[in-house]
């Protein structure tokens, strides 16, 4: 397992992290922790070579990536994506949290998963970037100095994980897979 997510003061010092009640705020660490995890067993190729075969790899996936977008919700004690990209966000501007990004993060936000008949390794590779990917991004969260980065870098991971589902969603529909 990796090292715990450590936020940045400028993050955890807001009134808006200060408001959230500790299970939400450990809640919200967690899913960090789990998406930089996620990642680093795609970067590394374990999840792959732990799955007895492609099939099964993209459905621990799927299940793994859902769980991170949609099943840790704020009734069962997590804190809401929505709500926090909606609310969180009063207290800066679009404009404001796209200059605070990196430039690596930026062609993140528009890169496309592959084709829904695309060759599995393709698939391959670009499930290993994605985890590369994953785990910058969450490193960048790690080493921000402010509000707006953090905010803007943890929307890059939703978009990050929502592409994870993407891609396992148009694999149930090619050919090529195993079953």
């Amino acid at each position: 397992m990796s090292e715990r997510i450590e936020l940045p003061a400028a993050f955890m010092d807001s009134e808006e992290f200060q408001a959230l009640p500790e299970d939400q705020r450990l809640s919200f660490l967690r899913r960090l922790d789990n998406a930089k995890s996620l990642g680093l067993s795609l970067e590394s190729g374990s999840r792959l070579a732990n799955a007895s075969d492609f099939a099964d790899f993209t459905e621990d996936l799927e299940l793994d990536a859902s769980l991170l977008q949609e099943l840790d919700s704020a009734a069962q004690g997590g804190l809401s994506r929505w709500l926090l990209h909606f609310s969180w966000s009063f207290e800066t501007s679009p404009g404001e949290m796209l200059h605070a990004l990196p430039a690596f993060c930026l062609g993140l936000l528009d890169t496309q998963e592959p084709r829904h008949d695309a060759t599995l390794d393709s698939y391959r590779s670009w499930f290993h970037q994605v985890g590369v990917d994953l785990v910058r991004v969450t490193h960048a969260i790690e080493s921000s100095n402010t509000y707006e980065a953090t905010l803007a870098l943890h929307i890059v991971v939703d978009v990050l994980l929502g592409r994870l589902l993407v891609a396992c969603h148009k694999l149930r529909l090619n050919s090529a897979m195993p079953r």
